[in-house]
């Protein structure tokens, strides 16, 4: 499949065909679940004055490696939980 319009030619096709599209209105949030369930864990960490971290980036990137400096930095300070 052509990863630049969606047709079953090859990756090297010009894009000069004709294939109709249409664009579909979506009127329900469709992170509308994950949104309530956001807020509810804010309201959980505030209430426990939790501060919270989520480290997302590419694999790689040195996530693993600025979590471990930073809980060796910080250990004397704070307590730590890593999921």
């Amino acid at each position: 499949m052509c990863i630049d319009c969606g047709c079953a030619g090859r990756h090297d096709h010009n894009h000069d065909h004709d294939q109709e599209g249409r664009t579909v209105r979506i009127e329900e949030n469709l992170l509308a679940k994950n949104d309530r369930l956001a807020e509810r864990n804010r309201e959980l960490f505030d209430a426990k004055q939790m501060f919270v971290l989520n480290l997302v980036s590419s694999p790689g990137s040195g996530k693993t490696s600025i979590l471990e400096r930073t809980l060796a930095d910080l250990k004397e300070r704070h307590g730590f939980a890593v999921l």
